[in-house]
C-alpha cells in the first residue's frame, strides 16, 4: 500500500503536470507576443519608452496548475528622464493618466493588426478588454483558448527603492524593480501613485527551493477545487511561502517530505485566517503593514479557516494510514471532477491496448460527498 508521499508524487503527476499542452500554447502566445511587440515599437509616444519584454506570473514562476490557457506580458517601459524619478511612500492605490494613453495605443496596434493573428497557417481572431491594471487579449477559437495580460511597468533602478534595509538583502544581484499602473475605484484624474511590482526579486526567493513550488501548487490545486476557497488568490499562497523562505532554514525545503512541508504550510495559512490576537493576517512581504486578507469578511475566513482545517485533518490521517477512503478524500482534494474523468479514460485506454479481449470496466469516479467523513479531531 502507498504512504501519503508515494500518493502525492501520484496526485501530482496525474492532476497537477501541464507538459502535455505547454508546446502548443507557448508556440501561439510567441508569435502573438512578438507580432505585437514589433508593433506596439511602431507608435508614438509609447514606442520610444518600449525596453523590453517578459513573461511573468505563474506561467514564468513555473507554477501554473492547469493548462497554460493564461500568459502574463509584462511590458517594460523606460523614459528619458527616467533616473530622475523621485519614488515615495504612498498610502494611496495607482491612477489611471498612463494606462488611459497605452490603452489607445494597444487598440491602434490591434487594428493594425487587423484584430487577428496567424499561426501554423490558422487565423485567430483577437479580442481586446481593459482589465484593472492589465490590457487583456483574448484568443477564443474552438482549437485554442487563452488569453493574455499586457501589463505596462516602468523599469526602476534598484538606487530608486523605497523598501527598508532589511528587505534589500534580497537585492543582492538584482538591478530593477517595476512601477505599475494600476486604476483607482472611484476615478481620481490627479492621483499619480503607482502600484511597486518586485517580481525579479520574488523569483530568486522561490528559485532552487526543491519542494517549495511544487506545495505552491498544492495549494492553488486545493484552492481551484473547493468553491468556498476561491477567494484566495494565487499571489496570497506565493506571499504566505515567501515568508517561510524567510522564517525557515533552507535545508527545510530540502530535507523535509513533501507531505510534511505540504501540512505545515496549511497550518500557517489557518494561523493567518484565525481573527484572534495577533493572527487573522497576511501582512505583504515589502511592506508588513499592509494585510492581504484586510479584505475578507468575518464569513469569508471563517469558510476558509474550516476548508484548510479539514484538509489539515484529512492529511495528518493520511499521514498515520493511508486507508482507501482517506486516498480517494486526498485525491479529491486536490483534483476536479472532469479531470478524474479524463484520468479514468486514458487508464482504460492504456488497460486496453495491454488487453485488448479482456472485458474492461472504468471504476466510477469518486465524487465529493462519496468520501468517508472524517473523524472528529482527537
Amino acid at each position: 500500500m502507498p504512504n501519503l508521499e508515494q500518493h502525492l508524487q501520484s496526485t501530482s503527476a496525474n492532476f497537477i503536470n501541464i507538459n502535455a499542452h505547454r508546446k502548443l500554447y507557448t508556440n501561439h502566445y510567441g508569435k502573438l507576443r512578438d507580432t505585437l511587440y514589433s508593433t506596439l515599437q511602431q507608435e508614438n509616444p509609447l514606442g520610444k519608452w518600449l525596453c523590453g519584454h517578459k513573461l511573468g506570473g505563474s506561467y514564468a514562476d513555473k507554477l501554473k496548475v492547469t493548462k497554460p490557457d493564461e500568459f502574463d506580458l509584462v511590458i517594460h517601459l523606460k523614459f528619458p528622464e527616467n533616473d530622475r524619478i523621485v519614488v515615495r511612500r504612498d498610502c494611496a492605490k495607482p491612477e489611471d493618466k498612463l494606462q488611459d494613453m497605452i490603452k489607445g495605443t494597444v487598440t491602434r496596434a490591434l487594428n493594425k493588426m487587423e484584430n487577428k493573428i496567424e499561426v501554423d497557417g490558422k487565423t485567430a481572431k483577437l479580442v481586446y478588454k481593459r482589465c484593472g491594471p492589465a490590457h487583456t487579449i483574448f484568443i477564443n477559437e474552438s482549437d485554442m483558448k487563452y488569453s493574455v495580460d499586457f501589463v505596462p511597468a516602468i523599469k526602476l533602478n534598484v538606487k530608486q527603492i523605497v523598501l527598508g534595509q532589511q528587505k534589500l538583502k534580497y537585492f543582492k544581484n538584482i538591478m530593477y524593480w517595476s512601477a505599475i499602473p494600476k486604476p483607482l475605484k472611484p476615478f481620481e484624474p490627479n492621483n499619480v501613485s503607482f502600484r511597486a511590482s518586485y517580481y525579479e526579486a520574488e523569483y530568486a526567493m522561490i528559485k532552487d527551493k526543491y519542494k517549495l513550488k511544487d506545495v505552491i501548487k498544492f495549494m492553488k490545486k486545493f484552492r481551484d477545487s473547493k468553491q468556498n476557497i476561491s477567494t484566495l488568490k494565487s499571489y496570497y499562497i506565493k506571499t504566505l511561502l515567501i515568508w517561510q523562505i524567510d522564517a525557515r532554514p533552507t535545508t527545510y525545503w530540502k530535507t523535509q517530505q513533501l507531505n510534511k512541508i505540504l501540512i505545515d504550510m496549511f497550518r500557517e495559512l489557518a494561523n493567518c485566517l484565525v481573527v484572534s490576537g495577533k493572527n487573522g493576517k497576511l501582512p505583504l512581504f515589502w511592506d508588513p503593514h499592509l494585510d492581504l486578507f484586510a479584505a475578507l469578511t468575518r464569513n469569508q475566513r471563517n469558510d476558509m479557516l474550516n476548508c484548510v482545517t479539514a484538509e489539515i485533518d484529512t492529511l495528518c490521517l493520511a499521514a498515520r494510514s493511508l486507508t482507501d477512503d482517506i486516498s480517494q478524500a486526498v485525491t479529491l482534494a486536490f483534483s476536479n471532477r472532469q479531470e478524474r474523468l479524463i484520468k479514468n479514460e486514458e487508464q482504460s485506454m492504456h488497460a486496453i491496448k495491454l488487453n485488448p479481449k479482456a472485458e474492461l470496466m472504468s471504476p466510477p469516479v469518486p465524487s465529493e460527498n462519496q468520501a468517508k467523513s472524517q473523524p472528529e479531531k482527537e
